[in-house]
C-alpha cells in the first residue's frame, strides 16, 4: 500500500511565507541536496521505501557590508550563524494540466519536508564555544559514508539531533520544498505561544530570519547559476496575509506575480548594465523565469485546499523570446567592439616595441662605430634620453622591470578591454564596485562627476593592485639576486 499524499502542513501557520528556488528543469533533485561550498549534506535513500533522509549543516555569514566575509565576521561577529537543515522526502499531489486546467497527480518524492534550526550568536565566550564544538560534530558526522543500512541512517540522525540540543538555543522554522521549487516556511511553535516569544522577536525581526532562512534552503539546493551566489535576491519570499482582501490579488497570485517581477527587474537590470558577463547572465535569467511560468503561472493553490489547485488566469504572463532576441544581438555588438578594441591594442603595442627596439638598435650600431675618447666615452654617443637613475633601475633587474611592464600592460587591459571595469580583482570586485558608488554618489551631484569620481576610484585600487604586485615581485627578485 502506497503511502497517502502529504496535505499542505503550512495551512494555517502564521507567519508563512512563500518562495521559488530557482531552477531550469522544474524537477529539483533531492540527491543533489548540498550545492553551497562551504555546506556539508547528507541525503541517502531509505531502503524499501520511497523517503529520502536529507541533513545539511551551513555556517552562513549573513554580510549585506562592503567588506569581505572574513572582515565582516571579524568586526561584527554576529553576522556568522548556523544553520541545520533536518528533513526527508514525502509523497504529495502535484498539478498536470488537462485541456487548460489542472488535475492533480501524485509524486511520491514531491516534497522536501523538515525542520530548519537557527542557532543564533551566543555572546558568553563558554556557551559560545560549546555551541561551536556541537556544531563541528554535527558537520562531522554529516561527513559520513553513504549507502548505509537504515539502523545507522537513524543512528546518525539521533546524533545529530543530540548535538543539536547541546548546542544551545534554536530558533526553528519548518520549510517544505516542491521539486517545481516551490518553497513554503512557517514558524515551528508550541500550541497556543507566539513563534519568536521566548527570544523576543517581533514580526519584523521574523520576516529577516525566515528571508536567511529561505536564502540557506536555496544555498543547500541550487547552484548559484547566473548570478552571485552572496548577493542571491533574484526571487524574493513573500509573506502571506497581506492582499487576501483584495479580490483578484490572493496571496497565492501575489507571491507568484512578485516572483516573475522579480526576474523580469533582473532582466532588465542586468541588460543595463552593458557588459558581456552581465548581458550573458540575463539570457539566464530569462531561463529561469521561462521555467517557472512553465511550472506554476498556470496555477494557484485553492485557500480551501478542495480542490487543491485551480486555474490562474490573473497574471499575464512575460514573452522573453524578443527580449532574447534583443539581448543576443546586443552581445554580439559588444563583442564586436571588444574584439576592435583588443586588436587595435595589439597593433599598438606591436608598433611600440618594434618601433623601441629598432631605435635601440640604431643608437646603439652608431654608439659602437665611434672612436673612444680618452674619458672612454666616444664623442657625439647618443643616448635614448631620460634620466640616468631611471635607466640605472631598469638595467638592475631586467626580469622585474620586463615582469613589470607585463603587469602594467595587463592591468590597462584588464580596466580597458575586459569585460566590466577593474576586471582584475575578481571575487571582491563586487565590493570595490559598492565603495565605488556609494564615493561617487556621496562627494559629486551631476552624472558627469559621478563618472569622473568613479573612474578615479578605479584607477586607484588598480595602481594600490599593482603596488602590491610589484612589491611581491621585487621581495622575490631580490631573494633570488641575494
Amino acid at each position: 500500500m502506497q503511502p497517502a499524499c502529504e496535505e499542505e502542513p503550512w495551512r494555517g501557520a502564521s507567519p508563512s511565507y512563500a518562495g521559488w528556488v530557482p531552477n531550469v528543469r522544474s524537477h529539483l533533485s533531492f540527491s543533489m541536496i548540498g550545492a553551497a561550498k562551504d555546506a556539508t549534506a547528507f541525503t541517502q535513500p531509505v531502503a524499501g521505501s520511497t523517503s529520502r533522509v536529507v541533513m545539511v549543516h551551513q555556517h552562513r555569514v549573513v554580510n549585506d557590508y562592503p567588506m569581505p566575509n572574513c572582515l565582516a565576521k571579524l568586526l561584527i561577529p554576529d553576522i556568522a550563524l548556523h544553520w541545520v537543515l533536518m528533513a526527508d522526502t514525502r509523497p504529495t499531489e502535484i498539478p498536470l494540466m488537462h485541456d487548460g486546467f489542472p488535475k492533480p497527480d501524485r509524486d511520491r518524492q514531491g516534497m522536501l519536508l523538515g525542520t530548519v534550526y537557527l542557532l543564533p550568536y551566543i555572546v558568553d565566550e563558554y556557551d559560545r564555544r560549546v555551541q561551536a564544538l556541537a556544531t563541528q560534530r554535527i558537520s562531522r558526522l554529516l561527513r559520513a559514508e553513504r549507502h548505509q543500512s537504515d539502523e545507522a541512517v537513524e543512528t546518525l540522525r539521533s546524533a545529530v539531533e543530540a548535538a543539536l540540543a547541546e548546542s544551545g538555543p534554536s530558533l526553528q522554522l519548518r520549510v517544505a520544498l516542491m521539486r517545481t521549487g516551490e518553497c513554503r516556511i512557517w514558524f515551528k511553535a508550541e500550541p497556543g505561544a507566539e513563534p519568536g516569544a521566548e527570544l523576543g522577536l517581533d514580526r519584523a525581526e521574523l520576516d529577516q530570519i525566515a528571508e536567511q532562512a529561505y536564502y540557506f534552503v536555496k544555498d543547500a539546493v541550487h547552484d548559484h547559476t547566473h548570478h552571485d551566489a552572496t548577493s542571491d535576491q533574484i526571487t524574493p519570499l513573500y509573506a502571506f496575509g497581506r492582499h487576501d482582501d483584495e479580490p483578484g490579488h490572493s496571496d497565492e497570485l501575489a507571491w507568484r506575480r512578485e516572483t516573475l517581477w522579480s526576474l523580469s527587474r533582473e532582466i532588465e537590470r542586468l541588460n543595463r548594465e552593458e557588459g558581456l558577463t552581465d548581458q550573458r547572465k540575463s539570457l539566464g535569467i530569462i531561463a529561469f523565469a521561462e521555467a517557472f511560468q512553465a511550472s506554476l503561472m498556470s496555477h494557484v493553490r485553492t485557500q480551501t485546499g478542495d480542490p487543491k489547485f485551480d486555474t490562474c488566469t490573473a497574471v499575464h504572463d512575460f514573452d522573453f523570446k524578443h527580449l532574447k532576441d534583443s539581448i543576443k544581438a546586443s552581445i554580439d555588438v559588444a563583442a564586436t567592439r571588444i574584439a576592435q578594441k583588443v586588436q587595435v591594442a595589439i597593433a599598438g603595442v606591436t608598433v611600440f616595441l618594434a618601433t623601441t627596439s629598432l631605435v635601440s638598435s640604431c643608437v646603439g650600431t652608431h654608439n659602437a662605430s665611434l672612436p673612444k675618447g680618452p674619458t672612454g666615452i666616444a664623442p657625439g654617443t647618443m643616448t635614448l634620453g631620460g634620466p640616468d637613475w631611471a635607466l640605472a633601475l631598469f638595467a638592475w633587474s631586467p626580469p622585474l622591470t620586463a615582469a613589470g611592464a607585463v603587469v602594467v600592460m595587463l592591468g590597462i587591459i584588464a580596466l580597458v578591454l575586459l569585460d566590466g571595469p577593474a576586471g582584475i580583482f575578481n571575487g571582491v570586485q563586487r565590493v570595490i564596485s559598492q565603495f565605488g558608488r556609494a564615493l561617487s554618489v556621496t562627494v559629486a551631484y551631476s552624472p558627469y562627476w559621478q563618472w569622473a569620481v568613479l573612474l578615479w576610484f578605479q584607477a586607484v585600487m588598480v595602481f594600490l593592485a599593482f603596488l602590491a604586485i610589484a612589491g611581491c615581485l621585487a621581495i622575490l627578485a631580490g631573494a633570488i639576486y641575494l
